[in-house]
């Protein structure tokens, strides 16, 4: 897995021993999304809509590990090309249900086969009126880092599953 920041733009590519289908299944289905959505310190997350559609909806609430409040992802599909690519406005609400963060993400998949590469890339485009403990390094960790664990939990998940379809 890689990771690369230029400017606010930021990328974060991982290769998945799983044929496209079957990761394309896994970001765009929720019982397979529910798996794998899980950085580090947060509990499963609960799914309140995905409809993967140019122009659908998407909600994500992420409990903390605590037990305590957690964090509200959501956004609107831009762009959906299956098996190739998806793209959406990415916002994020922390625990007190303020809007910290703003991105426009791109998912690129692509085949290797039995394998696929996954290149996920994000412009952060924060708010003006933030709380100020949301300055861009800690945004840009949060997302970076985010996304790296949910690849790893993404991995184990078309692990299992991958074994089941053979």
């Amino acid at each position: 897995m890689s990771a690369a920041r230029n400017d606010l733009n930021l990328v974060v590519t991982r290769v998945f021993e799983a044929p496209v289908g079957l990761v394309w299944e896994a970001w765009t289905r929720p019982e397979h999304l529910v798996h794998w959505w899980k950085p580090k310190g947060f509990h499963k997350a609960r799914i309140e809509s995905l409809d993967v559609r140019p122009g659908g909806k998407w909600r994500i609430y992420m409990p903390f590990d605590t037990g305590k409040g957690g964090c509200t992802a959501y956004g609107i599909y831009k762009e959906v090309v299956p098996r190739e690519r998806l793209s959406w406005d990415d916002f994020c609400d922390d625990e007190d249900g303020n809007f910290f963060h703003k991105a426009l993400v791109t998912v690129a998949f692509e085949d290797l086969g039995d394998k696929t590469r996954v290149t996920l890339r994000a412009r952060l485009d924060p708010p003006t009126k933030r709380d100020a403990k949301w300055t861009i390094p800690v945004m840009e960790e949060g997302w970076t880092e985010g996304w790296k664990d949910n690849l790893e939990e993404l991995v184990h998940h078309l692990s299992a599953t991958h074994k089941e379809t053979q």
